[in-house]
């Protein structure tokens, strides 16, 4: 039978974006605090119950259904926006759910991102957070523009009624989306397409687009576009783009020039740390199969102690 929401978190409170003075409430462990149409993990839902009850500003950054259900069930990366301003609260309200933080592997961290596991003992599975403080983007690996639009998108996100928590609006997912295919072109896949070697789209990233593109409109993505890009025509031309690697390509140049200033690293440099990433962890990937021996990424704990935990994934990619 269906159920209804017997009860919504507060509303959001006015955004300040260069500063919050939100003050956290006492933390309630309620997994059951709204009682939601979806199911999700225990460990999951006492986050975003938590983290609504405490007054944490934050947006899921997986509005998408499929993509959604994936994460909730823990069986993707919980990747969730906060604003930088309540790292102290968040940590604490982690710290009493039970999430452990943690440092990724060095080819795998990345600035803005800090990495929390906590074990789901209903289900056996291990929940990943991906706290993101920025928006992260760019070649894969490395992901080196931080464009500034994270007040934004914590101002504009949308309450999800199945499953408790904010999302992130369909117009600024989707503008993103865009922006983040069109910078992940890197050198090689200009040489694949000039020998003919057309770039395809993973069914993912299609299905993502096209699940967005009916929820959202011309003028809500020309708005969300007007954030990120200072040039009237560019934003013309961005909003009048469907999604496919032709136009990605053509586009290009145009959007490396408008997310010039967000860039962590010189062209180089981002070529140089990019290349010592990748070779890093494919020739890790390619040992272990030569060995028949899995993967072994040390996560370090800064608070001491060992924590095991062993995860894998099938071949969808879906943790298990």
């Amino acid at each position: 039978m269906e159920h209804t929401v017997s009860m919504e978190p507060d509303p959001p409170m006015p955004l300040q974006c260069f500063r919050l003075n939100l003050k956290p409430k006492t933390t309630r462990l309620m997994p059951q605090l709204v009682i939601h149409r979806k199911p999700a993990l225990s460990s999951i839902a006492a986050l975003f119950s938590a983290l609504n009850e405490n007054g944490i500003l934050y947006c899921s950054l997986k509005g998408n259904d499929e993509h959604l259900i994936l994460s909730v069930s823990g069986q993707s990366d919980v990747d969730v926006l906060f604003d930088e301003n309540q790292k102290g609260e968040l940590r604490s309200v982690l710290q009493e759910l039970g999430f452990k933080e943690f440092l990724a592997i060095k080819e795998k961290r990345f600035r803005d991102v800090i990495d929390f596991l906590a074990l789901d003992e209903a289900s056996g599975k291990v929940i990943h957070l991906h706290a993101h403080f920025a928006l992260a983007m760019g070649e894969p690996y490395l992901k080196p523009y931080r464009p500034r639009l994270a007040c934004q998108i914590l101002q504009a996100r949308m309450f999800n009624e199945d499953y408790g928590l904010y999302c992130i609006h369909p117009a600024h997912e989707l503008v993103l989306l865009f922006i983040s295919e069109t910078l992940k072109l890197r050198h090689r896949d200009f040489l694949r397409m000039w020998m003919g070697k057309e770039r395809s789209l993973s069914r993912k990233v299609i299905t993502q687009y096209n699940w967005l593109k009916e929820r959202t409109g011309p003028e809500e993505i020309e708005q969300a576009l007007r954030l990120l890009v200072s040039d009237p025509a560019a934003v013309e031309r961005l909003a009048a783009s469907e999604l496919n690697p032709a136009r990605a390509r053509s586009l290009h140049p145009l959007v490396k020039k408008e997310f010039s200033s967000s860039r962590l690293y010189s062209a180089l440099g981002s070529l140089i740390q990019r290349w010592r990433r990748e070779v890093a962890v494919i020739g890790r990937r390619r040992l272990s199969r030569l060995l028949s021996r899995p993967v072994l990424s040390l996560r370090v704990n800064p608070r001491g102690g060992v924590v095991v935990a062993l995860t894998g994934a099938n071949v969808r990619g879906l943790s298990g």
